[in-house]
């Protein structure tokens, strides 16, 4: 994305797959995800409480119950209420403690500023035990015995060294986040025009797992609005940008859904051939944990299937018959 804003003349095309967008914004909220953690950890037992839940709740709002959340912005508060899994008379298994309830609010909800102006969004509700939350929140082998949110806040520190007056601890994730604007801003996708990358020809095509932790996609749609703004509107954005989200997909690959995918073919027909891409075929494939999702975590769905990616915003939508484990029986239509 850097590329694209900064430089470019550099390619012809890009594929931008989770990008990251603002450290001034991901960085505070993961150190509030941190000392919630801290102060009230989330076991990878309790990650299996809110999996389950989720999806029992919402996994058939699509129309088909395959342990796929297809658009979770749907799993509102009024169908997944977290406080409903509270421990009850005594009860140790299959529910969360006040503490940990706490600490899933914290992750799931919107934070915002006092005047309700959102600052980070939430993690959508879905693949809560397929490996990404617990590779961020929980003690992890990769880093030494932590959890990779505790390292967030050192390197926090670390870019305000030349701030001696900086308080790690004193830090507020909400109010305070003007003070490290500027040692996090020369990593930050600061704009959202595009007209020169445009000009040249140049095509971009962007994914996001719908349930990816650390960079959360509602991030994703609110840049392609921005850049829609900048070029014209939607119909003038999509002759050169275009967003495919990914249902059940976690940080950059694994989760319960498809998630598996070729975006170079596509993105090279686009740019030699004027080949619009509508819809990218993506597989669940069998295969061992991925090396970025937390190794002991509750495994997916061991089926392999295959759904449609559908340029955003329209979404994966069964027909009503024939395998439900062909994308051949699903469409991409407007929500």
């Amino acid at each position: 994305m850097l590329e694209a804003v900064r430089f470019p003349e550099d390619y012809d095309g890009i594929i931008a797959g989770a990008p990251a967008f603002q450290f001034l914004e991901m960085i505070p909220w993961m150190v509030g995800a941190h000392r919630a953690q801290s102060a009230n950890p989330l076991t990878r037992e309790a990650l299996g409480v809110l999996d389950r839940a989720s999806i029992r709740a919402c996994d058939d709002l699509d129309g088909i119950a395959d342990g796929v959340i297809g658009d979770p912005r749907q799993c509102t508060s009024e169908l997944y209420d977290i406080d409903q899994l509270a421990c009850k008379g005594g009860q140790v298994k299959d529910c969360l403690s006040p503490g940990q309830i706490e600490t899933a609010r914290y992750v799931y909800e919107d934070i915002v500023d006092s005047n309700g102006v959102r600052l980070s969004p939430g993690v959508l509700p879905g693949a809560e035990a397929a490996g990404d939350w617990g590779f961020w929140m929980l003690a992890n082998e990769q880093f030494e015995g932590q959890s990779v949110i505790s390292g967030i806040g050192e390197m926090l520190a670390l870019l305000m060294r030349h701030e001696p007056d900086f308080k790690l601890d004193e830090f507020d994730p909400v109010t305070d986040r003007a003070a490290i604007a500027n040692a996090t801003s020369p990593l930050d996708v600061r704009r959202a025009d595009l007209s020169e990358f445009r000009e040249r020809g140049g095509k971009l095509l962007m994914y996001q797992g719908w349930n990816d932790w650390p960079l959360r996609p509602q991030r994703a749609i609110d840049f392609l609005s921005k850049v829609e703004s900048a070029s014209g509107g939607a119909r003038q954005a999509r002759d050169f940008y275009r967003l495919f989200m990914v249902p059940g997909m976690v940080h950059c690959a694994g989760g319960p859904g498809a998630w598996q995918a070729d975006y170079v073919r596509p993105l090279v027909a686009w740019r030699e051939k004027d080949e619009q891409p509508q819809r990218i075929i993506a597989t669940h494939p069998d295969g061992p944990p991925l090396a970025h999702l937390d190794a002991e975590a509750a495994a997916a769905s061991s089926r392999r299937f295959t759904r449609p990616l559908c340029v955003y915003p329209k979404l994966a939508q069964y027909r009503g018959r024939g395998d439900e484990n062909d994308a051949a029986n699903f469409r991409c239509v407007e929500p």
